[in-house]
């Protein structure tokens, strides 16, 4: 496995033969990248621009892009500031199994802070070999399982046309991300509509075509898995948790927590997440 690093020392135009990881920091520039093995791009800082088989892709922090081997690609990066990348490249057999040319995606929480870990031993200078084997090993393994499932998503969507099913998938992706991002305040089907750029009644039968289940119960399933975590980290009590994650009492929170999950809250600050699932 190559490790490369980029910067306006060390330009890059594709990684040579085989599994890489490439983390980037770089300003206002064009460049072209070659076609290599099929490959994951992310934004952890700034923004990039793709220009694919004459598509256009913005990635913005926490966004995956997934492009099918061979493909060559233009990039963008239009701030005067660093923008920070990463991009793993998968072995010459991996990968295949997933029939979108190009898929945009929200990243899971896993593959943020895997991608931050890398991140921050690069600028540090303590990313190790064995550091960067382990690291590569997880940002493959979670970011083939979330494209892998995302492809099917994306699959479901009954357009005829592939290029309108992946601009479909990366309208409602945008939704799905602002929810994963916005799991604290009031949402509604107007608001996720709006930031998928579809029609309210259309949009809802897109998001459960693709994703199996209503925006807004997403949305609630989102916002209790979020107050999970944050109640298995933060000393505070559950009528804390409940009020920050907009629930209109701890009573309400249990509730729904309990329904999900099996127990109750409780059992989070008596046993910590590790027993409780």
């Amino acid at each position: 496995m190559q490790f490369t690093q980029v910067d306006a020392r060390r330009p890059f135009d594709g990684p040579e033969k085989g599994a890489a990881l490439v983390h980037s920091s770089l300003s206002r520039q064009r460049m072209r990248i070659a076609g290599g093995t099929a490959s994951l791009k992310y934004v952890l800082t700034g923004c990039e621009i793709y220009h694919l088989g004459g598509r256009r892709f913005l990635l913005e922090p926490g966004d995956l892009l997934f492009v099918r081997a061979g493909t060559a690609a233009d990039v963008d990066i239009a701030s005067r500031s660093a923008t920070v990348g990463m991009c793993v490249y998968f072995d010459d057999h991996e990968g295949q199994g997933i029939d979108s040319p190009f898929l945009r995606m929200r990243a899971p929480s896993a593959y943020d802070g895997a991608a931050m870990d890398v991140h921050t031993r690069v600028r540090q200078g303590t990313l190790t070999s064995a550091g960067l084997k382990n690291s590569f090993e997880t940002l493959k393994t979670i970011g083939l399982a979330v494209t892998t499932r995302l492809n099917a998503s994306c699959r479901r969507l009954s357009m005829a046309r592939e290029d309108a099913r992946i601009d479909l998938f990366s309208r409602l992706e945008r939704a799905r991300g602002y929810i994963l991002d916005h799991v604290r305040q009031p949402m509604s089907l107007d608001d996720l509509a709006r930031h998928a750029g579809m029609s309210r009644h259309h949009f809802i039968r897109q998001f459960r075509a693709a994703y199996g289940v209503s925006p807004m119960r997403f949305f609630s399933r989102a916002r209790l898995d979020a107050a999970c975590r944050a109640l298995s980290r933060s000393p505070g009590s559950i009528e804390d948790v409940s009020v920050d994650f907009g629930y209109s009492g701890q009573a309400a929170f249990s509730k729904a927590f309990k329904k999900r999950y099996g127990f109750a809250p409780s059992h989070i600050l008596r046993h910590g997440p590790e027993k409780s699932e």
